[in-house]
């Protein structure tokens, strides 16, 4: 969910968004008043100026997302009075904890260091997180927000663990309360400030709800004395007395997590996603799943502040990114020739196949008659292809850009399928059949290999033909950022119809292929950050969320392109045709300082990883029609009378438009 800004208010631009005018560096004067946004002088060589374009602004690859849904009286400009904060990979950048929980005096600095503190950025982020917290504790008005810590660390000391490791960096002096969650036997999963500095325990309802952050949140807006026991108090400070009366969208959760703003029981109103990451970290080697707000951009804290003031001015768009990082030959604006596709949840809204054997495993199937296995035919297109929050057919965008994509100014593009996902490329190639898609596509790829299953199938002459793509040669044949990097060093293995010795020059440019020539269009984080994104310099994310899908109840990590606007379609052509326009600077991956692991194998031997210990939110294929309770987290009941968007009737009823 990206912010858009809806009212005249300057504020910072969101990932994407073109900056309002006025907040460009430097008035123009009245003689360049007539210049176009963004443009500048430059010497022609014979004294008169030459004008030329560059963009005002570049993608913000790492920055965080904030948004405000739409709710009932959204109209009143509800204020924000309690900041709900996670705590593992958004305070800190990777959680790191000692055995027992608990720090000397000797081990604050390092234990500060290689938990707040970011190789990516110049100055103390630990200030600026405290800054940060002065900020948002007073509204504009003067009014005292109260500041809390909701997490799900896994440590065995629990709430006492995570106020201890906020102590050591001086941070608990900013925060009103700590909460964590699950609950568990004999240790308290409270902790709040008393009015007179101190720290006590106590223990909150979380044992009596759902295991679920948005439940949790509910309840702290129903009962804000069960979870911040200062306010029973009669010492308690005049400021926090108004925070005795609480709604949901007076409460603002910052997480990494997507899947903690949303759950059977409802969703949260405002929320701020913190972007997650692979990087190599000090010495520590390559680390996965980190995070942390302002961990590669400054920006994040302005963002969040600015955000927290006025949420009002930040609607949820789902609006797709796009961004060109900046490579050896990005001043080249080489052409782009391979456009590479994830498959479930970028082109499909979710994946739902049939349980037909000859759908899943012959690539010779054709579609006969209205059903398919117990599917029927329209009811396969509304689930896989349209999209219940647009008007018109999605599925019809979606075949007019991909033969907007095909078509390039120095020639062809070629369109492959790169999916994720243990089983044949044979199902893939069916469904878009089905929708009438497979037309556009030239090969699909499965990763990691299976035995007995064809992981790979190409297009010659019109004909699919099933092949073995050489995975077995690749490094690490589950990362896509491998598979990737083997496609453009043999692309002929890859692609059998270019074996032949009778090829056109459109195709002998794809034998000759570089990083910059490919755009890679997805909707997993992962493979957008970290070593992929140095190996496939051009991008394209497709936003995930979690929603009530027709009959299917709460689904996680759905996607899509187009999904929630229109505009995606149009952005990702212009982006092929010129993703010059779309600069996105990286950060280098920090120098290696001083020798972190030989620090913490002396000072703090029992020091390891800690995180959240959320489930697994499964994607991957659907099932048909579940009920409510089978799309909850796998950690979590699921309240009942929870419906989906559209029924199956609806289904039935369109199955003549496909």
């Amino acid at each position: 969910a990206m912010g858009q800004r809806c009212g005249s208010r300057l504020l910072p631009a969101q990932p994407g968004e073109s900056p309002n005018p006025s907040t460009l560096e430097g008035a123009r004067s009245s003689s360049s008043s007539s210049m176009p946004r963004g443009s500048t002088f430059e010497s022609s060589g014979s004294g008169a100026p030459r004008l030329s374009r560059q963009r005002s602004m570049t993608v913000k690859a790492f920055q965080v997302r904030v948004a405000e849904r739409s709710f009932p009286d959204e109209d009143r400009n509800h204020p924000v009075r309690l900041v709900v904060f996670d705590l593992d990979e958004t305070l800190t950048l990777t959680t790191f904890m000692s055995e027992d929980g608990t720090y000397d005096e000797g081990q604050h600095e390092f234990t500060t260091l290689i938990n707040f503190e970011s190789p990516w950025v110049q100055g103390c982020r630990v200030e600026k997180l405290r800054r940060m917290f002065e900020e948002l504790a007073e509204s504009r008005e003067g009014e005292r927000r109260a500041i809390a810590v909701l997490t799900r660390n896994s440590h065995r000391e629990g709430v006492r663990a995570v106020l201890n490791l906020l102590k050591v960096s001086h941070l608990d002096e900013h925060i009103d309360a700590i909460w964590t969650m699950p609950a568990r036997m004999s240790i308290p999963s409270g902790a709040y400030r008393h009015h007179d500095g101190t720290w006590r325990f106590f223990d909150p309802p979380v044992g009596r709800l759902l295991d679920h952050k948005v439940s949790v949140l509910k309840s702290v807006a129903a009962q804000p004395k069960a979870w911040l026991p200062q306010l029973k108090s009669e010492q308690c400070p005049e400021a926090l007395k108004d925070l005795g009366e609480l709604r949901l969208e007076n409460i603002v959760l910052v997480d990494d997590q997507e899947a903690n703003f949303q759950n059977g029981q409802g969703r949260l109103l405002r929320y701020a996603k913190v972007t997650r990451y692979h990087a190599t970290y000090h010495d520590l080697g390559y680390i996965e799943d980190m995070g942390g707000i302002g961990a590669h951009d400054d920006q994040d804290f302005a963002l969040l502040k600015n955000f927290v003031e006025d949420p009002w001015l930040y609607k949820e768009t789902l609006k797709m990114n796009c961004m060109e990082i900046r490579s050896e030959q990005t001043d080249q604006h080489l052409p782009v020739r391979l456009i590479v596709f994830d498959f479930d949840e970028t082109l499909t809204m979710a994946t739902f196949l049939p349980d037909d054997n000859a759908f899943n495993s012959d690539i010779d199937w054709r579609l006969s008659g209205q059903n398919i296995g117990t599917w029927r035919q329209g009811e396969l297109l509304l689930c896989n292809w349209e999209s219940p929050w647009v008007k018109g057919r999605r599925l019809k965008r979606l075949q007019t850009m991909l033969a907007q994509l095909k078509k390039g100014k120095e020639g062809p593009r070629e369109l492959v399928i790169l999916a994720p996902r243990e089983g044949s490329a044979v199902s893939i190639v069916n469904l878009l059949k089905v929708g009438r898609l497979d037309g556009y596509f030239s090969a699909v790829w499965t990763f990691p290999p299976i035995d007995g299953v064809p992981n790979g199938v190409y297009k010659e002459g019109g004909v699919w033909k099933t092949f073995d793509p050489p995975l077995d040669e690749v490094r690490d044949n589950s990362n896509k950022s491998e598979v990737l990097k083997h496609i453009l060093e043999n692309t002929p293995a890859w692609l059998p119809q270019l074996s032949g010795g009778d090829l056109d020059a459109n195709k002998l440019e794809l034998l000759r292929l570089v990083p910059e020539n490919v755009v890679l269009v997805d909707n997993e984080p992962m493979a957008l950050t970290g070593r992929a994104s140095r190996d496939v310099p051009r991008l394209c994310k497709v936003m995930r969320y979690d929603e009530n899908y027709r009959d299917c109840g709460l689904l996680y990590q759905m996607g899509g392109i187009g999904a929630h606007t229109s505009e995606d379609f149009d952005l990702l052509v212009n982006f092929v045709k010129n993703p010059w326009e779309y600069p996105c600077e990286l950060p280098d991956d920090g120098e290696e300082v001083e020798p972190i692991a030989e620090r913490m194998s002396k000072r703090l031997p029992s020091m390891r990883r800690f995180s959240d210990i959320e489930g697994d939110w499964s994607r991957t294929p659907r099932g048909r029609a579940q009920p409510a309770s089978a799309a909850a987290s796998p950690n979590s009941p699921r309240d009942e009378g929870s419906e989906g968007t559209r029924s199956r009737s609806e289904a039935e009823g369109e199955e003549d438009e496909g």
